[in-house]
């Protein structure tokens, strides 16, 4: 049986990031998560973390490369 728990947020941040244009539920689960922006959630390849400062990517990597 699942059991879900709610996190506790500042009601502040998620009214920030709902009037920032993300939609109010949305807000308050990143809010829940410790987003304090929305430039937190871009997806441009220069805020990904490199593959090197990946945990255990070159011991997965090598895995796949076997299992290929």
């Amino acid at each position: 049986m699942s059991v879900f728990s709610q996190r506790p947020f500042s009601d502040r941040t998620a009214t920030w990031l709902a009037q920032s244009g993300l939609h109010p539920l949305l807000a308050r689960l990143y809010a829940a998560r410790g987003l304090r922006s929305p430039e937190e959630l871009s997806l441009d390849l220069k805020q990904l973390l490199s593959p090197t400062e990946l945990k255990n990517c070159i011991c997965t990597a090598s895995l796949l490369a076997d299992i290929l």
